[in-house]
């Protein structure tokens, strides 16, 4: 449920904010100012909500009796637990690949397909949405009946399908919101999937490392799960940034077209597509594609390779750790 109002969030935000600023009486500068201030005041409120309304389950395993962590082990405790750096890395580049892709999917519409300002990229936000949601619906029926290698594997074969036609866009099929369309929804469908298998697996190194090491330390697992979120969020920051640098995206387009927006508040969508047209050249969208497509692609595959070859807990192993984790805290109960 909470991955599903996360995601709801972010759709919200891909969706509304470039309609926001194109639009905005202000201007651009002043439209991201007060998104900036709506978005802070709502994270702060979804903060203290959970602070006071979320009450942690008690259980055998999750409640043992242990003293408290020092800041100076929290390395230790990472670093010995191995099936905990594998799934950080995996989550790392994972997400690192998912962020630069939607980061660049607003310049994609923009200055590729040249909507600016239309309402295209929101309904491409809608078809993010729907395909995201339903694969976080559809993920406990198919886990029922598949493993989750298999289920990540499938997950896998979807992204790749989904970023190829998106790269076929223009060239071999037509440029239109059927196409991307389709493109967007057999992509964001695997990632959705993705999304969950990874926090599933992410949850699962806790018990392994109570197992393994002796303690337990799920406080310090879910505290790296957004550090790690925050540094993928650098990095597509920073391919972002390039990108839109070395294609020259930056200063023979979007430059110009910010300077004649706010030269002229009253600029039509039409004319600003227009000058677009007249500015953009076919490297800078291929560079653009590049970095949105054939980068993020990688960054998965890689992920996926970490996941399938070095990370060994599945539901048969996970069984056996949570029943042994049971019987040496009943025998200690015992004893005492």
């Amino acid at each position: 449920l909470a991955r599903i109002f996360a995601s709801l969030g972010m759709f919200l935000t891909i969706a509304l904010v470039p309609i926001i600023y194109q639009n905005f009486a202000g201007g651009p500068k002043k439209a991201f100012s007060v998104i900036a201030l709506v978005i802070g005041l709502i994270f702060v409120i979804s903060q203290v909500a959970l602070f006071f309304g979320v009450k942690e389950q008690k259980s055998l395993i999750t409640h043992v009796e242990q003293k408290k962590t020092r800041f100076r082990d929290m390395l230790k405790i990472i670093f010995k637990n191995d099936q905990l750096v594998v799934i950080i890395i995996a989550i790392f580049l994972f997400n690192t690949g998912y962020f630069i892709t939607t980061s660049l999917g607003i310049y994609f519409f923009n200055y590729d397909f040249n909507k600016y300002g239309g309402i295209e990229f929101t309904l491409f936000s809608a078809v993010l949405a729907v395909s995201q949601l339903s694969a976080l619906i559809l993920f406990p029926i198919l886990a029922k009946k598949m493993s989750r290698r298999k289920i990540f594997t499938m997950a896998i074969g979807m992204i790749a399908v989904g970023y190829a036609l998106f790269m076929s866009v223009g060239y071999i099929f037509p440029m239109n919101m059927l196409t991307i369309g389709l493109a967007g929804l057999v992509l964001f469908s695997g990632q959705g999937f993705i999304q969950v298998l990874v926090l599933v697996m992410l949850a699962d190194t806790i018990e392994y490392g109570q197992w393994k090491l002796g303690t337990r330390n799920e406080s310090v697992v879910f505290a790296i799960n957004p550090f790690v979120t925050k540094l993928a969020t650098s990095v597509q920051t920073f391919v972002v940034s390039i990108t839109l640098v070395a294609s020259g995206l930056n200063s023979k387009v979007i430059q110009p077209v910010t300077a004649a927006k706010e030269a002229n508040p009253e600029m039509s969508n039409e004319d600003v597509r227009a000058l677009i047209a007249s500015n953009v050249t076919e490297p800078m969208l291929l560079g653009l594609r590049t970095s949105m497509i054939i980068i993020p692609l990688l960054l998965i595959l890689v992920s996926y390779l970490i996941y399938r070859f070095k990370y060994k807990i599945d539901s048969k192993f996970y069984s056996q750790i949570t029943n042994e984790l049971t019987e040496r805290i009943l025998s200690k109960q015992e004893e005492a």
